[in-house]
C-alpha cells in the first residue's frame, strides 16, 4: 500500500471515529436533558411565608447543585471528546 493510500486510509477511519464521537456525544446530551427534565423538575415554592421562603431556597439549592454535576459530567465529555479529536489529528499528519 503506498504512502498516499495508507494516509487516505487513517483520515477514513479518523473521519468514522469523529462521526461516532459526535453521535455519542449527541445520544449522551440527548439522554442527559431527558434526565434533567425528569429528575431535576423544580420545586413548587411556597414564598407567603419566611419558613416556606427557606424551604424553597434550600430545595433550589438542592436542585443547583444536581444541575452542577450535569454541567461537571458535560465538561469532562467534551474535554475527553476533544483530546480524543485532537489526537485522532496529530496521528493523521
Amino acid at each position: 500500500m503506498s504512502e498516499i493510500e495508507e494516509k487516505n486510509k487513517r483520515k477514513k477511519i479518523a473521519d468514522e471515529v469523529e462521526t461516532t464521537i459526535v453521535e455519542s456525544y449527541d445520544d449522551f446530551i440527548l439522554e442527559l436533558m431527558r434526565d434533567m427534565q425528569q429528575g431535576v423538575a423544580l420545586p413548587a415554592l411556597e414564598l407567603r411565608t419566611e419558613a416556606g421562603a427557606r424551604e424553597a431556597q434550600q430545595r433550589l439549592s438542592k436542585t443547583l447543585e444536581s444541575l452542577q454535576r450535569y454541567q461537571g459530567q458535560v465538561r469532562a465529555l467534551k474535554q475527553v471528546l476533544t483530546q480524543r479529536k485532537w489526537e485522532l489529528e496529530r496521528d493523521d499528519s
